[in-house]
């Protein structure tokens, strides 16, 4: 386990670890840790943790290292750090429930509208699912805050914003929006966010700490599409019913420029290194200087197309038509189109990683990548088509805004939905030509894919950054281990909040008690039930998990379980099949464990 799915760097040197922990060089380097936003973290909220790596002699940055880090309660008699490190790298901080700031987890919209919390890290065979949250609306566009664990869905059923824990996937605030929110671009502080009305021809700032709408600017008449420049300093909003666009700066409620373009252009995307927009009018381009003064031009295509998706860098514009199969590619360094490309299936997305474009396929099980190096005008484009899974997914995707291919943060892969086969992939882009690994997912078919990344990152030479995030108060530790040259420390964290008592020691005076009938298999419910101690009176912790099983096959759930006013604990879930079903729970503040003489036995009839 020592990591298949943890950042690239840190799992390629997972065989070296074990054999350099910490015989040689002990002293060269000093690891200070901090807290950037100041003060003591709190239980329950996220919050960001610093390492700095400094030379023990002069106090020099060292840069290019790669740590990793887990966080442990602080009790009497546990194993030594070099111990916890060593059975990290064998069995995974899983083996002892211990907090790992070396991966990420994965965030999926399914097709019954429900936003699921994934762990890949724990079982890349079953897919251990944390978390299981009821929006009860389509999803017209979501962004994730990682520096303050938040994730930001807009409603479009409900008209609303809602503001989500990303570690729990819990629904923190919802914020009334105009009508048909659609599309949204969140400041680089993560305190406000700009969300697209799709009828209204408005876009609406919002106050994400207020949990208010700070400004509404009117663009023009129906439709708002957006665009955001690469330093996501400003904001392009076009209204398709009368042809205002509005210039807007990204992180303040400030209105910059307006302009007055043709009525009826549709998809467009800016280019910082043609300081352009690009908008699709008909089967040509349209190119407006995004300048006082501006000018526009008008470009014919080769061939028609339906969305326009440009390159990180910039430079590449894939003007594409999906139910066809086309791409054609535009330099815009020059504005010059360079190739022509003709898949044998169609598409619905366009994804970029790092060094390929990723097409999401609709009428097969496949996905064709572009290799971006090799747009050199005059050669031929590097094209390869990898198998995906079993089933083509276009009846069961539908019509998802949502992205079903996200690029894993490292670098070098992706992680692509396949709601057909219930299923995600992982694919690198450096092994063969099809997914590496393959797991289940014990959701609705996922019809789009977010990656949280919750992993320490260098922000700055010799400083390495993790936002996590505790469920309880008390003391815990963080256990940091440096491969090379090699380090081992643990690090007192102490947690504020609620100083509610933690215990080692399972205490099993709880039992767990059904408070509704079993419900049928293959229909989607809830199951209700409380914890009870021996003279009847409800439990509430605060951070209990619970694991439904179906014992002698792969199904299950795991999931943080929330009581409600009447101390009832709610889990979404539809049974498979009917049955023999366990249910376990397990808490920290409360000291149990999942284990198989607490399970409670549940029979699911036809």
């Amino acid at each position: 386990m020592c990591g298949q799915m943890m950042r690239t760097r840190f799992a390629s040197t997972c065989l070296s670890l074990v054999l350099l922990l910490a015989e040689a060089a002990v002293g060269s380097v000093e690891v200070r840790m901090t807290f950037p936003e100041g003060g003591q973290p709190v239980a329950g909220k996220p919050f960001p943790l610093r390492f700095q790596l400094l030379g023990a002699q002069d106090g020099t940055p060292l840069a290019d290292l790669h740590p990793g880090a887990w966080i442990r309660p602080r009790v009497a008699g546990r194993s030594s750090c070099d111990d916890a490190v060593r059975g990290y790298l064998s069995t995974g901080p899983n083996g002892s429930r211990d907090i790992s700031l070396n991966g990420y987890t994965f965030l999926t919209f399914n097709a019954d509208d429900t936003l699921a919390v994934i762990d890949p890290q724990l079982n890349l065979a079953t897919a251990n699912l944390l978390s299981l949250t009821r929006l009860q609306s389509p999803v017209s566009d979501w962004r994730l805050d990682e520096r303050h664990g938040r994730l930001y869905l807009s409603l479009a059923k409900k008209n609303a914003l809602a503001v989500v824990n990303a570690f729990t996937g819990k629904t923190t605030a919802i914020i009334g929006v105009a009508p048909e929110p659609a599309r949204m671009t969140l400041a680089v502080d993560g305190e406000a966010l700009w969300l697209t009305s799709a009828s209204e021809g408005l876009i609406q700032f919002i106050d994400v700490p207020g949990a208010k709408i700070a400004k509404t600017v009117k663009v023009g008449q129906g439709r708002v599409a957006l665009a955001e420049d690469g330093g996501e300093e400003r904001l392009f909003a076009y209204a398709e019913g009368d042809g205002g666009l509005v210039i807007l700066d990204a992180g303040t409620p400030r209105e910059l420029a307006r302009f007055s373009l043709p009525p009826g252009l549709r998809e467009f995307v800016y280019s910082p290194l043609a300081e352009m927009l690009v908008f699709l009018d008909g089967d040509a381009i349209q190119l407006f200087e995004a300048k006082e003064n501006g000018r526009s031009m008008r470009r014919k295509l080769g061939a028609g197309a339906t969305s326009l998706h440009l390159s990180p860098d910039g430079r590449w514009l894939l003007a594409a038509d999906g139910p066809s199969g086309r791409v054609q590619l535009i330099d815009l360094s020059n504005t010059a189109p360079t190739h022509q490309l003709v898949f044998r299936h169609a598409f619905d997305q366009v994804v970029f990683s790092e060094h390929y474009a990723y097409l999401h396929h609709t009428d097969a099980p496949r996905v064709s990548l572009i290799h971006m190096a090799s747009l050199q005008p005059g050669s031929e484009p590097g094209v390869i088509e990898i198998p995906l899974g079993s089933k083509p997914p276009g009846v069961q995707r539908e019509e998802s805004p949502l992205p079903a291919i996200a690029a894993l943060p490292e670098g070098g892969g992706a992680v692509i939905s396949s709601p057909a086969d219930k299923a995600l992939f992982l694919y690198m882009e450096d092994g063969m030509r099809a997914p590496m690994n393959a797991f289940r997912t014990w959701t609705a078919p996922p019809n789009a894919v977010l990656i949280h990344d919750r992993s320490l990152r260098e922000i700055q030479p010799g400083m390495h950054e993790a936002v996590t995030m505790l469920p309880y108060a008390g003391a815990w530790e963080v256990v940091f281990h440096l491969p090379s040259p090699p380090l081992v420390r643990c690090l007192a964290l102490d947690i504020g909040g609620d100083k509610a008592a933690t215990s080692e020691t399972p205490k099993w005076q709880y039992r767990i008690q059904l408070e509704n009938e079993m419900p049928p298999p293959g229909q989607s419910s809830e199951l209700h039930f409380s914890l009870v101690d021996q003279s009847g009176r409800k439990a509430l912790p605060r951070d209990l998990r619970a694991l439904l099983f179906r014992p002698g096959s792969n199904w299950q759930l795991r999931l943080q379980a929330v009581a409600d006013a009447n101390g009832l604990f709610r889990i979404p879930v539809n049974f498979p099949r009917a049955g023999t079903y366990r249910l376990g729970v397990e808490s920290r503040q409360l000291g149990i464990r999942f284990e198989s003489r607490t399970l409670k036995t549940l029979e699911v009839s036809p």
